[in-house]
C-alpha cells in the first residue's frame, strides 16, 4: 500500500526518470536501505525544494529563495558530512563551490 508521502515524493522526482516505475524504485530502495542517509537525503530535498519554490511566490519573492537556497546548500553538505565541526567550516567556500560545480552550463 502507498503512502501519501510515497505518492509526494514519487511525483516530485518523476521528472528526473524515464518513467513512474523508475521513480518508484529508486524511493523504495532508498527506503528500503540499513544506512538511513539516502532516505534523509531525499526526504530534505523535497521539502527544501517544496519550502524554497512555495516562498518565491509569497512576499520577499527571490531574496527569501535565495536565502533559503544557502540553508539548502548548507543542509545537504551537513547531511554528507555529519562529523565535522561546523564551527570550523568554511561556508562562504562551500556556497560558491556548490555553485560553481552544480549549476554549470551544459553548453
Amino acid at each position: 500500500m502507498r503512502t501519501n508521502v510515497e505518492d509526494e515524493l514519487t511525483k516530485f522526482y518523476e521528472p528526473f526518470f524515464p518513467d513512474n516505475k523508475e521513480t518508484r524504485n529508486f524511493i523504495e530502495k532508498c527506503y528500503e536501505m540499513s544506512n538511513p542517509l539516502p532516505r534523509r537525503i531525499i526526504n530534505n530535498v523535497h521539502r527544501l525544494i517544496s519550502i524554497g519554490e512555495a516562498a518565491a511566490i509569497g512576499r520577499g519573492g527571490h531574496g527569501i529563495q535565495m536565502a533559503h537556497f544557502v540553508i539548502c546548500i548548507e543542509a545537504i553538505f551537513h547531511l554528507l558530512n555529519p562529523d565535522e565541526d561546523i564551527e570550523k567550516v568554511n561556508r562562504l567556500g562551500r556556497i560558491k563551490f556548490f555553485f560553481e560545480e552544480f549549476t554549470k552550463s551544459t553548453r
